[in-house]
């Protein structure tokens, strides 16, 4: 079964994973790509190719590279993989499947870096007053009703 994610290029040229935009070569198209199924079983993707929106935007947001261990980033995975996986796993594994996706779809926007601010400042520092105010029902709801408004913008076929 090939991956649904594979745009996969003519003879000689490179594919592309619709996950992360990274050029794989024909070999690796066949021996991975036509392997598995989900981009979440994938062992390129296991290794950490797939982004989080959340680390686009703090990364964005805060001025720096690539970089996942801000305060703000640790808080929420730190919520999400404890409070968000007892109480609600199935959405969990849903923004792990989707997030990834998101953020291919909001790079490919010629107003990326003003996106990732914006979720930022909307999502990420309110999710994370709240949590630090103890208000956990709250900062989920939160973060849930963001994720899924942003599924709705950017990937309207997965809703």
């Amino acid at each position: 079964m090939a991956c649904q994610f594979l745009d996969r290029g003519g003879w000689g040229s490179d594919s592309i994973c619709r996950v992360d935009g990274h050029k794989l070569s024909s070999h690796t198209a066949s021996n991975v790509c036509d392997t598995w199924g989900s981009y979440t079983d994938c062992e390129y993707y296991k290794k950490g190719t797939g982004q989080c929106y959340l680390t686009s935007a703090a990364s964005v947001a805060l001025g720096y590279g690539f970089r996942d261990d801000c305060a703000e980033l640790t808080t929420l995975r730190r919520f999400r993989d404890g409070y968000g996986m007892e109480n609600y796993p199935e959405d969990v594994e849903r923004y792990y499947e989707l997030a990834p996706m998101i953020v291919v779809e909001i790079n490919a926007q010629p107003d990326a870096q003003e996106i990732y601010r914006q979720i930022f400042d909307e999502m990420v520092l309110p999710c994370v007053a709240l949590i630090a105010d103890g208000e956990l029902d709250d900062a989920y709801a939160r973060y849930k009703a963001y994720t899924l408004r942003l599924e709705e913008e950017y990937l309207p076929a997965a809703t």
